[in-house]
């Protein structure tokens, strides 16, 4: 198996593997695919999420670099879904699923719902219409990932915001099929940091990919891990307790300007995490 490559045998991946966001690299999201994809070559990231490409141009771009790259393009974000523009955000998801199949992703991370401050809090009176409403997209959705060949990832998220814990998130994959819709456990918008482990041992198989990033245990920092307070490797022993077999995906925000620092950052962290999680 190369190493860009990923078995669904967690006996053949040999331990945890480094995956980032392009977004973790780059400050303030400006990528540019052709001048920033090719600075992980000889990094220690193995699978890369980005945010999906529009323009032909850099779809054909970003196609050509992961048939030649040792990477694997792991995961697309889809756009943020707004309840009162719902038809046309759920084109934007059906071609975001679309294009992540064209490239070869494996995992398409979806939001259960539009969040930020005009859309929050939401009202307990109106959490079980906004459920059964990203329940009915999802179903939407499912047909479109199965031609594709990727699998939906349902983020949780944080505040109020709905799938902003365990039971709530099992909610909305109710009666959805495993082998297509699962959970990106995003770390940094747990309610409480300490509840991590429990969390990801609660959802198990579910879980399909991560967004790894700290926080000050009261709202999303997406904080390089050690900067804030989850006990990192309790979070680790719990993700190989339930065998995730993805990549261990940083979802930060880039601290320097130069994004080879942001690799450096990275990789070093990780190693630090790793050898916290052996010592221990």
């Amino acid at each position: 198996m190369n190493s860009g490559e990923w078995s669904d045998d967690p006996s053949e991946n040999q331990g945890m593997r480094l995956g980032a966001t392009i977004c973790s690299i780059v400050k303030n999201c400006k990528v540019v695919p052709e001048l920033h994809l090719p600075m992980l070559e000889k990094s220690a990231i193995d699978y890369v999420e980005i945010w999906p490409p529009t323009e032909r141009r850099e779809i054909d771009v970003i196609l050509r670099f992961f048939q030649k790259s040792r990477l694997r393009l792991w995961s697309l974000h889809a756009p943020f879904l707004n309840e009162e523009l719902r038809r046309q955000a759920l084109a934007k998801i059906r071609r975001t699923i679309e294009i992540g199949g064209l490239l070869g992703a494996r995992v398409i991370v979806l939001h259960p719902s539009y969040c930020s401050p005009t859309s929050e809090p939401i009202p307990d009176h109106e959490r079980p219409k906004r459920i059964a409403q990203a329940k009915a997209n999802l179903e939407e959705l499912v047909p479109v990932a199965r031609r594709s060949n990727v699998i939906l990832a349902l983020e949780n998220l944080p505040r109020t915001c709905l799938g902003n814990s365990a039971s709530e998130l099992k909610l909305l994959l109710e009666d959805l099929p495993e082998d297509c819709v699962g959970i990106c456990l995003d770390t940094n918008h747990v309610k409480k940091a300490s509840s991590l482990p429990e969390i990801i041992r609660e959802l198990g198989s579910r879980i399909v990919t991560l967004h790894i990033s700290d926080f000050d245990g009261v709202d999303e920092k997406h904080w390089l891990p050690g900067k804030g307070v989850i006990n990192w490797p309790a979070v680790w022993w719990a993700l190989e307790d339930i065998g995730y077999s993805g990549p261990w995906l940083y979802e930060i925000t880039a601290v320097y300007d130069d994004p080879k620092a942001n690799i450096r950052l990275i990789e070093e962290n990780f190693q630090y995490l790793r050898s916290l999680a052996k010592r221990a």
